[in-house]
């Protein structure tokens, strides 16, 4: 179905960081999801998919005080540690993630950083 999996995708996303992601560690992966949101929503447009990612983007900040509330359910189950969770977590781009490396060295080269 057209749309279905931009729409299920932008809507979702920012529930999984929201309700999953310990405070503690939330300032030090937010800017990566939000880079991804984005990159998400800039693709859905630039493929004729922009309704699709207003209305999950509608029906996702709708929704977000009973995730707030399932939030503080999951968190208050956790058993590990935040800084055990931080230590398995990938603190790179994903192996098939091919467009994002290119896109990374183009932003490193530009900002001096060494590739």
């Amino acid at each position: 179905i057209k749309g279905f999996f931009t729409y299920q995708t932008i809507k979702n996303y920012p529930w999984l960081l929201l309700k999953n992601v310990p405070s503690p560690l939330l300032f030090k992966v937010a800017p990566r999801f939000i880079l991804a949101q984005t990159l998400f929503v800039g693709r859905a447009l630039t493929r004729g998919h922009g309704w699709y990612a207003l209305k999950a983007i509608a029906v996702s900040t709708w929704l977000m005080p009973k995730k707030l509330v399932e939030r503080h359910q999951i968190q208050s189950r956790r058993k590990v540690s935040p800084d055990y969770i931080w230590s398995i977590m990938t603190h790179d781009l994903p192996p098939n993630a091919h467009n994002l490396r290119k896109l990374r060295t183009i932003w490193w080269k530009l900002t001096g950083r060494k590739v």
